[in-house]
């Protein structure tokens, strides 16, 4: 069945002969070596929690098969991180990697404008079940990020128009899925991007700056006449009026998530420390109206799937979450700011903004269970963990550096030796 613990998917054998090729080619080349990337550390000890609590989970009653279905996306996340962390090797490697999210993503939105229009022939309502998946709404949001990234930096000419061409698709797909958790994924994400890419594109200010303005005034004329506007086209407006006065379906949505949330902290508190495990349901104190309308998954998996990290392996477990999303913001910009070239920068970026849209994503829809998402998140961190590596002008900026320092070091040296060198007296010559 769906739990069967030895089916594998398509993603999982890729991701398995990607791994086993590569240890083939190290052990060939002698030169078995595993880069760890920078944000290794917090990554490691976060997914060793995750193999406690499935064992915790499975010791002390839990479903095997539920608890390795629960856990399998965890590893999708550490493996593909680390995949890219040793896969990539040079500048050149990304470029298959933008292309790939450029034109996979641009392909669904077309897709999505396609069942759009089937089912308005059909005379089938746009409902809040959307017109694609829910996660197509946080991918929609990367070409977004990646468009306007590539536009700041004025990278790579052909990324830039084939992005452009593709985002009106994206984003009016993404409109017609109706998630709120979308737009507010993009907004935490955008809002401190925008000031990383004026710290880091020095040369590039005065666009930034125009973005500013151009935003502010778009916002300015956009958000009064969609305020209390209800149409697909008025889905951002609707998002942020929301956490105020949300509409009828919107408040529905709200405290069917919020009694979740009640029902998910009351199970985290039996075990705070380490958690329940994985495999478990979760206590129902409160009934969720509508529960019953979906599958058992949501018994095991809430929409909040922060929560449900931290209901899984308790405070530890979620501690080190934390601190990797942490470790990935402040290392990662400090890695952006060290990084010179442009396509570098703009993949980076990328993968700065990708974790803070999971998490935010996160807390309304299933994203942490996600494997599509968090593949995507973890080969975007794999290459901002390794991206001075493959700069090839950070790397010669700090190779000369090190040159004049070693050529400082060294001239003092021979003054010093100059300076404690004994006098030497003129004494007369006798003959």
């Amino acid at each position: 069945g769906a739990l069967n613990p030895f089916k594998f998917s398509i993603a999982e054998g890729v991701m398995l002969l990607t791994f086993i090729s590569w240890i083939i080619r190290q052990i060939a080349l002698r030169e078995f070596h595993i880069e760890k990337g920078a944000f290794y550390g917090w990554f490691a000890a976060y997914i060793a929690m995750v193999a406690f609590g499935a064992g915790h989970g499975i010791v002390t009653g839990g479903d095997a098969s539920m608890a390795l279905w629960e856990v399998r996306s965890q590893f999708h996340m550490f493996l593909s991180y680390l995949i890219a962390c040793n896969v990539i090797k040079e500048k050149k490697d990304v470029m298959p990697v933008l292309w790939l999210a450029v034109i996979g993503i641009g392909l669904k939105g077309l897709i999505g404008i396609y069942a759009y229009l089937q089912m308005i022939a059909a005379g089938i309502m746009i409902t809040e079940q959307g017109v694609l998946t829910h996660e197509e709404s946080l991918f929609f949001n990367v070409l977004i990020f990646i468009c306007f990234v590539s536009w700041l930096s004025n990278s790579d000419r052909k990324i830039k128009w084939v992005s452009l061409i593709l985002v009106p698709f994206c984003i009016f797909t993404a409109l017609q899925n109706q998630r709120r958790s979308g737009i507010a994924a993009l907004i935490v994400a955008m809002v401190p991007l925008i000031f990383i890419m004026w710290n880091i594109l020095e040369g590039r200010r005065l666009s930034v700056k125009k973005f500013i303005v151009g935003f502010a005034i778009f916002n300015a004329l956009y958000l009064p006449i969609a305020w209390n506007a209800q149409g697909a086209w008025a889905l951002p407006a609707r998002a942020i009026r929301s956490n105020t006065d949300p509409n009828e379906r919107d408040a529905s949505s709200d405290y069917y998530r919020m009694v979740e949330n009640i029902n998910l902290k009351a199970t985290r508190d039996r075990s705070p420390i380490i958690g329940i495990g994985y495999g478990k349901p979760y206590d129902m104190l409160i009934y969720q109206p509508g529960i019953e309308q979906f599958d058992a998954f949501l018994k095991y998996l809430p929409h909040n799937s922060i929560m449900w990290i931290w209901m899984r392996i308790g405070h530890v477990g979620f501690f080190c979450f934390i601190m990797l999303l942490a470790t990935v913001c402040i290392k990662g910009t400090q890695i952006l700011k060290q990084t010179q070239d442009v396509i570098l920068q703009t993949i980076g970026a990328i993968g700065l903004a990708v974790p803070l849209m999971l998490f935010t994503f996160g807390k309304f829809d299933m994203a942490m269970v996600n494997y599509r998402i968090v593949i995507m998140t973890g080969s975007f961190m794999g290459i901002l963990a390794i991206l001075r590596k493959l700069d090839p002008k950070s790397n010669e900026a700090e190779a000369t550096a090190v040159r004049a320092a070693s050529n400082a070091a060294d001239f003092e040296e021979d003054e010093r030796s100059t300076m404690n060198e004994p006098i030497r007296r003129n004494t007369p010559i006798s003959f």
